[in-house]
């Protein structure tokens, strides 16, 4: 479960194209989902790939701590 109000989400950096891996350290490229809708690539939600598992790093393209 993750819980993230709009006040914390303002105060986080942008993402950017990479980020550490919350799992073995190193930095990953961050990957986005597309909206269902349109099709189109969707900053909303952002992971990266660590060997088979994926991990959340971003929510509304900024950077989780």
């Amino acid at each position: 479960m993750i819980a993230i109000g709009n006040d914390e989400l303002k105060d986080l950096p942008n993402a950017g194209k990479t980020a550490k891996c919350p799992s073995c350290g190193k930095k990953h490229k961050i990957k986005y989902g597309t909206d269902k809708e349109t099709g189109m690539k969707s900053d909303m939600i952002g992971f990266v790939d660590c060997g088979k598992e994926s991990f959340l790093v971003a929510v509304d393209n900024k950077l989780l701590k």
